[in-house]
């Protein structure tokens, strides 16, 4: 047996952010059931939410940082 066969991926920053947007919106919700402020709510949750990997700032503060350097 191999320990680890070629297709097995390890879960990273590229599936995390989707399975955060899942949180605020379900697999099950339609997107004929969701409007823009549905959406711009989730995207400001998203944002606004500390992450570990950039030092539990937020996106939105580390955006801001890098805008003003």
């Amino acid at each position: 047996m191999w320990p680890r066969t070629f297709w097995v991926r390890s879960v990273g920053l590229t599936d995390t952010p989707g399975s955060r947007f899942t949180a605020e919106m379900p697999k099950a919700t339609g997107f004929n059931d969701v409007t823009e402020a549905d959406i711009q709510e989730a995207v400001n949750l998203l944002n606004h939410r500390p992450r570990k990997t950039g030092g539990y700032r937020t996106p939105h503060e580390i955006f801001i940082r890098k805008e003003a350097a």
